[in-house]
């Protein structure tokens, strides 16, 4: 009885190890899409998207995305946007809503996929203007 004891333990010892080896192995999920921000770190589905990076009088906040990870993505939000007036620095700041669209692909530093471009539109009371695209690179802007 204590050979078949002994034996057993010896194929759940070497079970164990042919799992943990096997386990060792995995491979990674590829990484997921993100989109650059201000400082050109890689996010993924931001919930908050600056476009005026030196001065923040332009964003995109409360982004629900409907997509993400193929070609393009798209979000509704509501931007927050300074009239400048007189001046930026006494403007007040209205509230539109707001249609993001990202699409293109970049490598950022350490391998990450991200988009490359930025297209907003608004969907509501246009503040003016049209849709306008904008590139969003894994550096500083």
């Amino acid at each position: 009885m204590s050979s078949l004891v002994r034996h057993f333990g010896h194929v759940v010892v070497v079970t164990a190890f042919l799992f943990n080896a096997a386990g060792a192995q995995q491979v990674s999920a590829a990484p997921v899409m993100a989109l650059p921000n201000c400082l050109g770190k890689p996010e993924v589905r931001p919930t908050m998207v600056t476009f005026a990076c030196a001065d923040g009088n332009f964003s995109a906040e409360k982004l629900h995305w409907t997509s993400w990870g193929g070609s393009s993505a798209v979000a509704n939000g509501v931007a927050q946007s300074n009239d400048c007036t007189p001046n930026c620095a006494a403007g007040k700041f209205h509230s539109y809503r707001i249609r993001v669209i990202i699409s293109g692909r970049q490598t950022c530093p350490g391998g990450r996929p991200a988009y490359s471009s930025v297209t907003f539109a608004w969907p509501g009371a246009n503040p003016g203007g049209t849709p306008y695209a904008m590139k969003f690179p894994c550096t500083s802007r």
